[in-house]
């Protein structure tokens, strides 16, 4: 089994790491603004709007992986998602706030198409079951 795993370590502990921020991030979101008296539709229009940029990055990532390949998507998609997650420090807008999360959403997404099909291209027909799971 540990044979199976070992060339994909780098990325199930990058994803591990990726999990983790962003379950801490949405548990933070909607504390935080309500510390800053955002008011209850708001809190919600921020949390939607996650699943509203996730399935949006749904639709849209098979196309950038296709263009830009693997690395590229990864890199860019995991850059703008921490962006817009480090923004949300920055600017105290409702608004904007929904927009962030958003963005983060459709690279959450597209971060994930990119992790699946990796794994599924690194894997063998014979280790794929072991490595997803």
């Amino acid at each position: 089994m540990f044979k199976s795993i070992a060339p994909v370590f780098a990325l199930l502990a990058s994803v591990f790491i990726l999990l983790l921020g962003n379950g801490l991030h949405g548990t933070i979101i909607p504390i935080r603004a309500e510390i800053e008296s955002f008011s209850p539709i708001a809190i919600g229009l921020v949390g939607a709007s996650y699943y509203l940029g996730y399935v949006a990055g749904c639709i849209w990532a098979p196309h950038a992986v296709k263009r830009v390949g693997h690395i590229r998507a990864f890199t860019i998609m995991a850059s703008i998602a921490s962006s817009a997650m480090l923004a949300h420090a920055i600017v105290l807008n409702e608004g904007s706030w929904t927009f962030f999360r958003f963005v983060t959403g459709v690279c959450f997404a597209g971060l994930y198409v990119v992790i699946e099909s990796w794994l599924n291209e690194r894997s063998t027909g014979e280790s794929r079951g072991q490595i997803l799971s």
